[in-house]
């Protein structure tokens, strides 16, 4: 990964990980039995997804060696943050 992109990547997933914390409580208010639950479970999963990004990304730019996983997990944290947001339109 690019080391632009890699920066880029770090400042926007804290963001990541402060909106979806929101949503996560907003969402869960809101909702009853187990719809709550699920709700729950697919936010804590984005939630820590964004964090383990942020923990690859910092690594992969500190130590002199790219780690394999941490492109996949950033496809992966991009899918859910887009298909959260379009379950909510």
């Amino acid at each position: 990964m690019d080391r632009s992109l890699a920066i880029g990547y770090l400042v926007c997933l804290p963001c990541v990980v402060a909106l979806g914390t929101c949503m996560l409580v907003q969402d869960v208010r809101n909702l009853e039995g187990w719809k709550r639950i699920v709700t729950a479970l697919f936010g804590l999963a984005q939630i820590g997804l964004s964090l383990a990004d942020i923990g690859g990304i910092a690594n992969d730019l500190i130590a002199s060696t790219g780690s394999d996983w941490v492109n996949p997990a950033i496809a992966c944290t991009l899918q859910s943050i887009i298909n959260t947001n379009v379950s909510l339109l």
